[in-house]
């Protein structure tokens, strides 16, 4: 497939990203076949409103009436995430309000203000956002829907998905009993939330419109359009200045002559109201089909970094590995020589690639935040920490359908600003699954899910970017079959800290809560010992004290070197550690997780001695080896996305959206959009739900 950067930047430039390809020469942009997205969706969506409002003042009510103020800094959501979440801060209302007016009068004379609020001013402000008021909870709202229903098998599947989400309330309600009593033994003191809520939304903006040679305040926040303080400037567009940017990169460590080094492969940095409302996912581009194979060498596989943003792909430098052993795991010697147009490393010295890691850092307005999540480790924390890091044996990747499971995994990298509405952030009933966009926009709609379940399970009110990563991996059971992990990980949900202990607590635990429910409503079989949630419950159930670790302390019982190594991580970051006094046993092993406290903000959040917090979901299936990986997701997702799309869908109507039999009905769109892709799988292609030469579904 030709590469065509001007093409891509045309397509970029439509689509109102704005990248910045760090490095000259690091990344090319291409453009793909055109899938359905959610920002078209969201434009129907706005054209739609924007044709009820007659003028500009109509337009101001319109999104005062339909969008919370929210407290949070810079540009997060734009436009499109402001509609999309029914919530912003006066910056994005601004840029919402902005888009209503220009779709119905492209010549229309707007101009943005700002202000900085005073004490009084911010303080009022403030009030508004804490005294939003809670939705109606799920079990509520869901039994009237599915009283509503006629169908019974859509009837069963909402009481079904209730079930589920009463136990996901359970486990939360205990978590934070646990939690709420380790934090009040341990001095908890968070930050004054209404000081970091008034200091978020001291800068003030608006927008103003010329009425006849006058201009006239168009603020959304007030009950009558006018701005709670004097214009100390204006502008015709918000500056870059304003706008939250998220840099991601992937980067690979390497150890050579005993030395780690590491290489960024990819690096690309956008703007977070961009990506909120985009599909965004990872993968290498050859093991997933959007790129062909390199030329044939037998000492060498060439695997390319994708960043795939709705249908455009950005691409990073190349990453060389030899071809693996056909479905075995392989160690050192034959399983990873070099990088790029290095020579091939020396197996006998120990040295070769060690691991890579997706690195997200948010920029711009507020504080900068860092966050990494591992694509695959060889070395570990403690290794990686310590003296043996140079000799230290590193573990072999592990091989599954004829390629590397690490490599060949796709990762979805969902960026929320907030609970959606449930009848927008779902795919479309067209969408067509036999290729990987069309999964990964279902995968996405699927982690869309979260911030509206993390804040029914009784988590704190969202108050800016979020990350929750969503990973598509092979594996091998132990008899011999391949299978696919589903791995959810919420790498960065911001709130305001709560009140006091209870509070804190009750959100901390709404994050573990609303991951397993989505990995339940992804199937049954839970790999517990290896998220944060199952292991604090066992901890939590066997009654192991908290105990908080701080100041370069990190010893708990039975803990393994890498669980010490991630706690004085964390505490070297500034963080306090509050963990069981012991580690549990769990399918057979020693396991520690522990609960992580902020100590500039009071922030809670939980962390496994992985790296991760998530649960993992574990499907066999009876795929061949001969398939590439391209084949295999896309008959996984006719495994996987009926029971997502609809189930996922009824959780929504249950918990954020305002049109409950809609949403059913567009899942049941959605359930016959994967029908139609088992149909569609002919015995040629092999692709899709068709087993090998076209006989049946896996």
């Amino acid at each position: 497939m030709p590469r065509s950067g001007s093409l891509a930047a045309r397509r970029l430039a439509r689509a109102g990203l704005i990248l910045a390809l760090a490095g000259s020469g690091l990344s090319a942009a291409r453009a793909e076949e055109v899938q359905p997205t959610l920002n078209a969706r969201l434009d129907a969506g706005l054209e739609a409103l924007s044709a009820e409002a007659a003028d500009p003042d109509a337009a101001r009510a319109l999104v005062a009436a339909r969008t919370a103020l929210e407290a949070y800094e810079g540009v997060q959501k734009g436009a499109r995430g402001a509609y999309l979440t029914g919530g912003g801060n006066s910056l994005d209302q601004a840029l919402l309000l902005e888009d209503l007016i220009r779709r119905r009068s492209p010549e229309a004379r707007l101009r943005f203000a700002a202000c900085e609020l005073g004490d009084a001013e911010g303080l009022a402000a403030w009030s508004a956002v804490a005294a939003r008021a809670a939705s109606p909870g799920a079990a509520e709202r869901g039994a009237a829907l599915a009283a509503a229903i006629a169908d019974p098998e859509l009837r069963a599947a909402v009481t079904a998905a209730l079930g589920l989400h009463a136990e996901a309330a359970k486990e939360q309600s205990e978590t934070a009993a646990y939690l709420a009593g380790g934090l009040a033994a341990a001095d908890y003191a968070p930050l004054d939330a209404a000081a970091a809520g008034v200091a978020a939304l001291r800068h003030h903006v608006w927008l103003q419109a010329d009425q006849g040679g006058a201009w006239q305040d168009l603020d959304t926040t007030t009950a009558d359009g006018a701005a709670p303080c004097a214009a100390a400037e204006t502008y015709e567009a918000l500056p870059d200045s304003a706008f939250r940017t998220l840099r991601i990169r992937l980067i690979v460590e390497r150890r050579s002559d005993g030395v780690l080094a590491e290489e960024t492969l990819l690096d690309s940095t956008m703007n977070v109201a961009d990506l909120a409302t985009a599909r965004v996912a990872f993968g290498f581009g050859e093991a997933m089909g959007l790129l062909p194979p390199g030329e044939a060498d037998a000492a060498r596989a060439a695997y390319t970094p994708v960043l795939r943003v709705d249908n455009v792909s950005v691409e990073g430098v190349p990453l060389d590995l030899p071809p693996p052993v056909k479905d075995a795991a392989v160690g050192l010697a034959d399983a990873i020589d070099a990088i790029g147009e290095d020579e091939p490393a020396d197996a006998g010295a120990g040295d070769g690639v060690t691991g890579a890691v997706l690195d997200f850092t948010f920029g711009g307005p507020g504080a900068p935040v860092r966050l990494t999540s591992a694509v695959f480790d060889r070395l570990g924390p403690a290794a990686r920490r310590g003296e043996e890091a140079a000799t230290a044996v590193l573990a072999p990747l592990e091989v599954a359908g004829g390629d590397y499971a690490a490599i060949t995994a796709l990762w979805q990298i969902a960026v929320t600003a907030g609970a959606a509405r449930g009848e927008a952030a779902l795919p479309e009933g067209e969408l067509d699954l036999t290729t990987l966009d069309g999964l990964s926009a279902a995968f996405d709609g699927m982690l869309r899910l979260f911030p509206a379940l993390r804040e029914e399970l009784g988590g704190g009110t969202g108050n800016g970017a979020s990350i929750l990563i969503g990973g598509l991996t092979p594996f091998r059971t132990e008899d011999g079959a391949a299978g696919f992990r589903v791995v959810l990980d919420a790498l960065h949900v911001p709130a305001f800290a709560g009140a006091d202990a209870a509070a804190a607590a009750a959100d901390a635990a709404a994050i573990p809560a609303a991951e397993h429910l989505l990995a339940a409503l992804a199937g049954e079989a839970l790999s517990r010992a290896d998220n944060a949630g199952s292991v604090l419950a066992v901890a939590r159930a066997a009654q192991k004290a908290l105990v908080k670790l701080a100041d370069g302390q990190a010893e708990v019982g039975g803990a393994s070197a890498d669980a010490l190594a991630r706690m004085a991580e964390d505490i070297a970051a500034g963080r306090a550690v509050l963990a069981p006094e012991r580690a549990v046993m769990m399918d057979g092993r020693a396991v520690l997780a522990w609960w992580t406290i902020d100590l500039q903000t009071g922030l809670v959040r939980d962390r496994h001695e992985n790296g991760r917090h998530s649960e993992t979901v574990e499907y066999e299936t009876t795929n061949t080896p001969g398939l590439t990986a391209a084949d295999r997701f896309r008959r996984f997702a006719c495994t996987i996305v009926r029971p997502l799309a609809l189930a996922g869908a009824i959780i929504f109507a249950a918990s954020g959206g305002t049109a409950g039999t809609d949403i059913v009905k567009a899942a049941a769109k959605i359930a016959t959009a994967a029908d139609e892709t088992r149909k569609k799988g002919q015995a040629a292609t092999k692709i899709a739900c068709m087993g090998q030469g076209g006989q049946g579904a896996p």
